[in-house]
């Protein structure tokens, strides 16, 4: 079938786990057999990034957010520059 083993994410078992497809992402989809969820082994929303990966993003978005508001402030009513 495939070579390496895969857990269901969810209940960690793998003896009844089998490929399911893929996601329009192109990345393969398997299907447990015991709790019958669907899961990727990887994946390309942020949401399922490892932590370390999330907070440099954040630290970077939080620069821009900071720069971008100081460069507003000095930004008078009439439209100029301070």
């Amino acid at each position: 079938m495939f070579n390496k083993k895969v857990l269901c994410r969810y209940c960690f078992r793998g003896n009844a786990v089998k490929k399911h497809g893929t996601a329009p992402s192109g990345y393969q989809r398997y299907l447990c057999g015991h709790c019958k969820r669907t899961f990727q082994r990887e994946y390309i929303y942020n949401a399922y990034k490892p932590p370390e990966e999330l907070e440099k993003k954040r630290e970077y978005l939080n620069k821009e957010r900071l720069s971008l508001l100081k460069s507003l402030s000095n930004i008078d009513k009439s439209g100029m520059v301070n």
